[in-house]
């Protein structure tokens, strides 16, 4: 009786750091959907105030702005990244206890719940990287951006083709490493995995 004592508050509590893993996401969603749409409507305006005469310096400004915005949403890359696999060892415990408890009580066959415990840290269809991949299209839009106004402060104002082309690769990039990184890792224990 011990022994199901310990694993049903060991549940309770894989439980409580679920949620507190989704809130989390939550709050940097928040974050990303705020600075996405903040800091160009700010760069417009700008804009629409300089009127005709545009300063090169406003570009070189322009480019800055965005180019600190995407580091930014980098860094919020980043702690998604560590987030989803902070969120997946605890989500396997809650489906080994799950599986543990529904072995023990055979006359129980419809469970309509999670029991796989061996399950990836990257899942394309995975709600976590789905928006991870929103995140890192945001990035790479202000990479683009950013490198765009760069060009046209250089005095290249035809710069399309490279800026779309070197956001493509930095989105292709991120992802591949995103999906590396949370592959390998979460095929090692939570001990080796997360310290």
């Amino acid at each position: 009786m011990v022994e199901n004592d310990f694993l049903l508050k060991e549940y309770e509590e894989c439980f409580a750091q679920v949620r507190v893993h989704d809130e989390a996401q939550k709050s940097m969603i928040g974050f990303t959907i705020t600075i996405a749409s903040l800091i160009p409507t700010v760069l417009l305006a700008l804009y629409q105030i300089s009127g005709e005469k545009i300063n090169p310096i406003y570009w070189l400004l322009q480019s800055g702005v965005l180019f600190t915005t995407f580091i930014a949403l980098l860094i919020v890359y980043t702690y998604l990244v560590q987030n989803r696999l902070y969120f997946i060892y605890p989500a396997r415990q809650l489906n080994a206890i799950r599986r543990y408890f529904l072995e023990q009580n055979p006359d129980f066959k419809k469970n309509q719940m999670y029991t796989d415990y061996k399950f990836s840290g990257f899942k394309w269809m995975s709600t976590h990287i789905l928006i991870l991949i929103g995140v890192t299209v945001i990035a790479s839009i202000f990479w683009i951006g950013a490198l765009f106004s760069f060009g046209l402060y250089l005095g290249l104002n035809h710069n399309y083709w490279i800026s779309l082309v070197s956001g493509i690769i930095i989105f292709i990039a991120i992802i591949t490493r995103a999906k590396y990184y949370l592959s390998e890792k979460s095929n090692k224990s939570a001990d080796n995995a997360v310290h």
